[in-house]
């Protein structure tokens, strides 16, 4: 198993301790690359190289995810418990303000 796996599967193993009974996690990755050319001369050049990982879950009925670009225990536990408070003050029962 790999890196990313293995950090996947420790965010599993620990959302339904912030209480969510269902959830998944995916990973991003994007690379960019930017070429100045002026009168026929390179100017500058850039690379980059961007990933991530996101969480999504599913806490007393309602859905919430959060996400980082940190693959460190303590991003594991903020993006939980982002999500986790994200749950806790959804409330499905709000009226929308969009069906006015």
């Amino acid at each position: 198993m790999g890196e990313k796996e293995q950090f996947a599967l420790k965010i599993i193993e620990k959302a339904p301790s912030y209480g969510f009974e269902e959830c998944e996690v995916s990973f991003g990755n994007a690379t960019a690359m930017s070429i100045m050319i002026l009168n026929g001369e390179v100017q500058s050049y850039e690379r980059s190289n961007d990933q991530g990982i996101s969480f999504r879950g599913k806490k007393k009925g309602q859905m919430a995810s959060s996400a980082t670009n940190e693959f460190t225990d303590d991003a594991i536990e903020f993006m939980l418990s982002s999500a986790s408070d994200s749950c806790d003050v959804l409330d499905d029962e709000d009226e929308d303000l969009y069906d006015k």
